[in-house]
């Protein structure tokens, strides 16, 4: 049996960027006669970097359930192989069992007869019981050295019953971990992209209110708050917003964004992967595919337009097959609930809703891409151009 990783103790990254979100809500307003405007922006901007934050502590926990998976498989392996030396060990100890108890048997039966003097047997009589006493001590002889291998094969037994034990509790706190990394990974994001989302709605208020007041007041004839009416150039207005996070926000639900690179990212709303693809898998597997964790019932869209069907396994779960029209089968596993039934899509349209159904402990779309519907090939280049 391979020696399973250590199980690593990580801190909890997104503390701090839980912190940093709930400061948003606390950002005091400066002395004076602070713009409303100018407030709402220097809001916004610490809110898009709370956010740009949570995306980097999302990307690496969904990096480390990648590493707990890889390491479940390895343990995985482990549990099958002691398992097959558990039922050898137990089949050996059975047969040598059965043989000494066949051999006490036949001591027994040996020793219960009466050995006759040598006086009253004749020359065949006599190496006959020879052969008898040369037998019965050969036979104890014997089935001392089997029972001791008996022993020893029990106790084999015993201690790999025991390892298979202590690697399925092993097993259990590793998929209790990637539960609890998988749960982290949106909840740290939902949080922060809900801050940015409200400072968007603050800010774009404030500039609502500023227009109404420049209105009232060019309709009063008053000075205004924005730029002073006449002829001329107008004054430059407020600069632009500040930049937002270094990874672009993903859309909420609604009408999908326009494609890129020719598709469209397979997921909308919050979502985290990494580039898993290719890791060990249990029974010698590997990772055909690229695990995109979000929140549950976040809407599966189609990367391009085609033909979907509907597959379930015990290992996929609720699973669509997204037959392309650009020549490329995609799969969608562990759906919660599907959008509709077979049938030709448009590229952006719903066709199911993330989950975890089949044989995963966390809420999240495995995502593959076949060229041609035949070997898999690596879907992390191409989410990372389109999500």
């Amino acid at each position: 049996m391979h020696d399973p990783l250590p199980l690593r103790r990580r801190p909890h990254a997104g503390i701090a960027v839980l912190l940093a979100v709930a400061a948003l809500l606390v950002v005091p307003t400066p002395a004076g006669h602070a713009d409303p405007v100018d407030t709402a922006r220097t809001r916004l901007a610490a809110a898009r970097e709370a956010r740009a934050a949570a995306q980097r502590a999302a990307d690496a926990a969904a990096a480390r359930y990648a590493r707990l998976e890889a390491e479940r498989a390895v343990v995985a392996d482990g549990i099958a192989a002691t398992r097959r030396r558990v039922d050898a060990e137990r089949k050996r100890y059975e047969q040598l069992r059965a043989l000494v108890a066949a051999r006490a048997v036949e001591a027994y039966k040996s020793s219960g007869r009466r050995v006759p003097f040598v006086g009253e047997l004749d020359v065949a009589d006599a190496g006959d019981l020879i052969r008898r006493r040369s037998y019965l001590v050969y036979a104890n002889d014997r089935g001392m050295s089997e029972a001791e291998a008996a022993r020893a094969a029990r106790e084999d037994l015993e201690a790999s019953l025991a390892e298979l034990e202590a690697a399925r509790e092993r097993l259990d706190a590793l998929a209790a971990e990637a539960r609890r990394q998988a749960q982290r990974i949106t909840g740290q994001l939902s949080v922060a992209q809900q801050a940015e989302r409200r400072a968007e709605e603050a800010l774009a208020a404030a500039e609502a209110a500023r227009r109404a007041e420049d209105e009232r007041r060019r309709r009063a004839n008053l000075p205004g708050t924005g730029p002073p009416p006449g002829p001329g150039p107008a004054p430059p207005g407020p600069g632009p917003a500040p930049p937002g996070p270094v990874r672009p926000p993903s859309p909420p639900p609604g009408p999908p964004s326009p494609p890129r690179a020719g598709l469209v990212c397979p997921v909308r709303g919050p979502i985290s992967f990494t580039d898993d693809y290719g890791a060990s898998r249990p029974g010698g597997a590997w990772h055909q595919g690229i695990d995109i964790f979000g929140p549950r019932g976040a809407p599966n869209v189609a990367v391009v337009s085609g033909r979907i069907t509907q597959k379930w396994g015990p290992r996929q779960g609720n699973g669509v097959h997204l037959w392309g029209d650009d020549g490329r089968l995609y799969y969608y596993f562990h759906l919660d609930a599907y959008a509709g039934g077979p049938r030709r899509v448009a590229q952006g349209e719903v066709i199911g809703f993330m989950g975890d159904t089949g044989s995963t402990g966390a809420v999240h779309t495995h995502f593959e891409i076949r060229p041609g519907g035949g070997a898999p090939i690596n879907p992390y280049p191409t989410l990372r151009a389109i999500c």
